[in-house]
């Protein structure tokens, strides 16, 4: 009977696998960011503005009818009716923070989406099979050294008592009141957009987790911190054009060096070589 023995034998093969156990197949980066003005929340907020969401994606495609039918038949089934919850929600112009027991948060995908945006921009995506290397090797997550959730990106300051502590933000600081010009049926008008805030010095950290192998070719580090460097200017949140949402990266640190799962070049598989069994 015989066996398939990946590469130079058991042992080896043994080894790259204890290595990817201990290891991963990620790079991994820590990123300390504190923002340099005011951030706010684009979380829309009451049901007029969530159903408003909703609808539009819907339209757009980006939503299945059967997301927004579902929301309206639970919305139909609570005590309030959606008429008087309607009533009670907040105008339909406010956005803010998600927040649970923890504090208040940004979203993974918030920073994973302005990486994109500002890898465009910096002319990344000309290279061939550079978006797929980007969409599924390239992953952000909530820094796990302050027991964030994996998708959720905690806000937080430090609260200089006799000793420095760092705090989660159980609230935002205040809102920005914003003037919106729209079109809508009855013609062009004027809206005032209220937008949960929170002030400049406010710290939050991630971790950038980028696939080993032929990803660190198309995504190196020195391309990752160029779209780090433009994402402090393009800024995060809401109403980023009009200079909202820009950050300062203080630190990147390495913590963890991903191994690659065949020592192939390129890494690809090395081709098997057959073996009998003693």
């Amino acid at each position: 009977m015989k066996s398939m023995v990946v590469g130079g034998g058991p042992a080896e093969f043994q080894a790259v696998l204890a290595s990817m156990i201990e290891n991963g197949v990620f790079d991994k980066w820590r990123v300390v960011c504190e923002t340099h003005n005011r951030l706010l929340g684009g979380w829309p907020k009451g049901v007029d503005a969530t159903l408003a969401m909703l609808a539009a994606r819907v339209k757009s495609g980006v939503v299945d009818p059967a997301v927004l039918k579902a929301f309206k038949e639970r919305l139909a089934g609570e005590e309030k009716t959606l008429e008087k919850a309607s009533e009670e929600a907040v105008e339909a112009g406010a956005t803010g923070f998600q927040s649970d027991e923890h504090g208040i948060y940004l979203r993974a995908i918030q920073l994973k989406a302005g990486l994109r945006e500002v890898g465009i921009t910096l002319g990344f995506c000309s290279s061939y099979g550079w978006r797929d290397k980007l969409n599924h090797g390239l992953t952000i997550r909530g820094d796990s050294s302050r027991g964030g959730v994996f998708d959720r990106i905690y806000l937080y300051r430090r609260e200089p008592d006799g000793e420095e502590r760092l705090t989660n933000l159980k609230e935002p600081d205040g809102e920005e009141r914003l003037v919106a010009h729209v079109v809508t049926r009855q013609g062009p008008r004027s809206t005032i957009k209220f937008h949960e805030a929170v002030e400049p010095g406010t710290l939050f950290s991630f971790e950038v987790w980028r696939a080993a192998g032929p990803c660190a070719k198309d995504l190196p580090f020195k391309d990752l911190c160029m779209m780090l460097e433009l994402l402090q200017e393009n800024g995060l949140g809401c109403s980023r054009s009009q200079q909202f949402g820009k950050i300062k990266i203080l630190t990147i640190e390495q913590i963890a060096e991903g191994a690659l799962p065949f020592s192939g070049a390129g890494g690809k598989p090395p081709k098997a070589k057959k073996a009998a069994d003693k």
